[in-house]
């Protein structure tokens, strides 16, 4: 799996990066090789006028399904970051568990007896 971080309007530091990973890993371990590659956008969005605009937005890529979204934006880059991954960790469970569903759902013929 592939993790890329970037930083927009300011400059992305170590510890900034390391927390990002430190939380990503801990949600996707959950999740095995189901999750392909991470996008993840931290952001000031107002810039030096300040106020809450620290954003984390999160892409989670599965393969043959849609790609997974969250964000969150907060007064601290921090706490936004581990709320995005806490979103992330839901969304991911709720489509894994559709993909799991659908797949159960095939395996069942129309007299709903496994096949």
């Amino acid at each position: 799996m592939t993790v890329d971080i970037r930083a927009m309007n300011f400059e992305l530091t170590d510890a900034i990066r390391d927390h990002a990973l430190k939380r990503l890993d801990a949600v996707l371990t959950r999740f095995g090789d189901r999750v392909s590659a991470v996008a993840v956008r931290l952001g000031d969005v107002n810039g030096t006028r300040g106020g809450i605009d620290k954003r984390c937005h999160l892409e989670a890529a599965l393969p043959g399904a849609a790609a997974v979204v969250v964000e969150h934006t907060d007064k601290d880059l921090y706490e936004a970051i581990n709320q995005a991954t806490g979103r992330l960790k839901r969304a991911l469970g709720r489509q894994v568990g559709r993909d799991r569903s659908a797949r159960l759902t095939r395996r069942v013929s129309a007299s709903g007896l496994p096949t």
